[in-house]
């Protein structure tokens, strides 16, 4: 069946079977295909415009830099030229213009992280107090593995008996003798730098030493003792200045807490006695 055109009723006019089926079943019958092919009103092939309205496509009508230029294949289509870390951002004539995105930083100073967008970095860029000798052994934090290990709750209080427990070893004269619990026997050092070295065998936290002398002594040769730092794995001085002196114990003198694993007793001026520092017993303990 053909399209026929829109019946337009009348008041009081009666409405029939014949009239019901030519305007409306006959009209929805075609709309639907079913009793043929749709024929394209001629109007719309011609002129894009169908009782006055245009219904040709948006992009056939468009006009560059109109104020119809957001649309959305347009824009897909521009993508590709958009500057790299820019963006499309509507102007006050709803145009797109292309703006540089705001750029954000993070800040070491507290722990913010504002909404937006961010250079690539590091962490440990922006703060430099991010990294392993600053973290707790075995804590991961952003993929850094602390090394740091709290020494003051695995070091033991250095003993006596621990102190006495290995033979010493050193470049000084009988080093043996230094911690053999024998005031009968000597180290001597007859060179500047010689020196006697006891290892406690475990870490251990010291603070207190004495020593006895020697009866050949003039009491004009100076000692330092030594620790092991072991945080640096170095040498470090921890007190300077002891005087050697005669067959007899000094007082028990407290220094500084350290923590370590060893100490070395160094000549650092040499007794005129007998051409040599010499020292009955070194104890050094917490």
């Amino acid at each position: 069946m053909a399209w026929t055109a829109p019946r337009t009723w009348v008041t009081s006019e009666v409405v029939t079977a014949a009239n019901m089926n030519s305007a409306v079943r006959d009209n929805l019958r075609y709309l639907k295909g079913l009793d043929g092919a749709i024929t394209i009103e001629d109007d719309i092939v011609t002129s894009n415009n169908v009782d006055g309205v245009d219904v040709s496509s948006h992009e056939s009508r468009h006009i560059s830099g109109g104020a119809d230029d957001i649309d959305s294949a347009l824009a897909i289509a521009a993508m590709p030229n958009l500057t790299d870390g820019n963006v499309w951002k509507g102007n006050v004539s709803n145009r797109p213009t292309e703006v540089a995105f705001p750029t954000r930083t993070l800040s070491a100073a507290n722990e913010t992280v504002q909404e937006g967008y961010y250079a690539a970095t590091t962490l440990s860029a922006v703060d430099a107090d991010l990294a392993v000798g600053n973290i707790k052994k075995d804590i991961v934090i952003f993929g850094f593995t602390g090394t740091v290990v709290d020494l003051a709750t695995i070091a033991a209080e250095a003993s006596l008996a621990m102190f006495q427990t290995f033979g010493p070893a050193g470049t000084m004269i009988s080093p043996s003798n230094l911690n053999d619990n024998d005031t009968g026997s000597s180290a001597a050092a007859d060179a500047i730098n010689e020196y006697g070295e006891v290892a406690f065998g475990d870490v251990v936290t010291i603070k207190r030493w004495r020593q006895y002398g020697w009866v050949t002594n003039n009491n004009d040769g100076v000692w330092k003792i030594q620790y092991w730092n072991v945080e640096t794995d170095a040498w470090a001085d921890w007190v300077t200045g002891i005087a050697t002196r005669g067959a007899s114990w000094s007082g028990l003198s407290t220094e500084s807490e350290v923590i370590t694993t060893k100490i070395r007793l160094v000549a650092t001026t040499i007794d005129t006695g007998a051409g040599d520092s010499r020292i009955g017993q070194l104890e050094v303990i917490f």
